[in-house]
């Protein structure tokens, strides 16, 4: 009998990003192939920082939102199924008063959005992936709490760590299931929670590495050899200043970057005004593979910081899918990748990480390595996993054990 034939599970998502975020990480595609099990209310995230002059546009177009009756906004709205909620939040850190505020906001955006459906104000799943909400799950009825940890936010710049530490232990008190992105995570979340499994990141791996082969062009004897990255392009994502030096020591070879620009500082604007590297903006997803498909390697320029160490970035996965090596920082989070991941953090490093990985890209054993990889983390059977282990503790469970509504 297959999942979408059993009796569905409706879930409510309590997410990390707005649903018209450009990129999509875990809490954007669980919604949405959830939908092939039970019904999915995806409540945007509540701040976890002090917002900043570049926040205005989001805050005003989330109070239009409001006003309007909490719909999705336009940025993307496939598919019809998940039912988008934008709560009236505070834009602060979220210390108890903010968080008191925040959380009453997120139930009556909840509330209202049931009541339009003509829904049961009920669930069978809380679906955490962030922790500011932290106190949803006393005010709205369900059979199971999951927190999923896809990062360690309060190592996140801008934020008040002791308050996210906070919300973090406030959460797992009340959570039956934690799943992690990283081994790394795993561990320290295991100090606080009996029940932790390790749900290392997966991505569109099947479809892309579908439609890699028809975006190949041929190269001509003159083509210097190239490097790409696809990502945030912000100073806590990316090492400016030795990519700077990567760039300026490697004249022989193009750079190609990709991806929305954050903050950046000096060395990050340099680096977009090297000669040899070319921006080529944001990629969505459908352009991912023709720009991945003609480069020699691909770069991982993560910053030395406790971030990156239990985070696992969804690039690599994306890098391995059309056979790239990669060359960068193999934090811990990645040490399971091992010689696929050229380790450097030096920019003598990259230089000869960079021409391995040249002899690599060439090499067809390698790519038959990475792209294995690459597809035992996909969406594709991830999905049918994480169907299995949520329908598994649900049985165990049984009834709803809460029955009310905290006004």
């Amino acid at each position: 009998m297959t999942g979408a034939a059993r009796t569905p599970i409706d879930i409510c998502i309590i997410s990390s990003g707005d649903w018209a975020a450009f990129s999509r990480v875990n809490c954007h595609e669980i919604a949405a192939r959830w939908t092939a099990f039970g019904r999915v209310c995806y409540v945007e995230p509540a701040p976890m920082r002090a917002p900043r002059p570049h926040d205005a546009r989001r805050m005003v177009g989330r109070l239009s939102e409001v006003v309007a009756g909490d719909g999705p906004r336009g940025g993307r709205t496939e598919p019809s199924s998940v039912e988008v909620v934008s709560p009236l939040f505070l834009p602060w850190h979220p210390n108890s008063m903010v968080r008191a505020w925040n959380v009453r906001a997120a139930v009556r955006a909840v509330r209202r959005k049931a009541s339009s459906l003509a829904w049961p104000l009920s669930f069978d799943v809380l679906w955490f992936f962030s922790v500011s909400l932290a106190g949803l799950e006393a005010r709205i009825p369900h059979r199971l709490v999951i927190y999923h940890a896809v990062d360690d936010y309060a190592a996140n710049p801008g934020v008040r760590p002791e308050l996210l530490r906070l919300r973090e232990e406030e959460l797992l008190r009340r959570t039956d299931l934690v799943f992690a992105a990283s081994e790394p995570l795993a561990e320290r979340l295991r100090k606080k929670h009996p029940q932790v499994s390790t749900w290392e990141n997966v991505s569109d791996t099947d479809a892309l590495m579908a439609d890699v082969d028809k975006q190949r062009l041929p190269r001509g004897p003159s083509d210097p050899p190239t490097a790409v990255y696809v990502g945030n392009l912000a100073d806590h994502k990316v090492d400016f200043a030795l990519l700077l030096q990567v760039v300026q020591r490697m004249r022989g070879w193009s750079f190609i970057l990709g991806g929305p620009v954050g903050r950046m500082g000096g060395a990050g604007r340099q680096v977009l005004r090297e000669p040899n590297v070319r921006y080529v903006g944001p990629v969505p997803r459908a352009d991912l593979a023709r720009t991945l498909a003609n480069a020699d390697a691909a770069l991982l320029p993560l910053p030395d910081s406790s971030l990156h160490e239990s985070s696992f970035p969804m690039k690599v996965l994306d890098y391995l899918a059309v056979g790239l090596p990669i060359v960068g920082r193999r934090a811990a989070s990645l040490r399971g990748f091992g010689d696929l991941i050229q380790h450097a953090v030096t920019a003598g490093d990259y230089g000869v990480g960079l021409e391995r990985a040249r002899v690599l890209r060439r090499d067809a054993a390698y790519s038959a390595r990475a792209m294995q990889v690459a597809r035992r983390h996909s969406w594709t059977g991830r999905m049918a996993e994480l169907e299995r282990a949520v329908r598994d503790a649900l049985d165990q469970r049984g009834a709803p054990k809460v029955t009310w509504l905290a006004r």
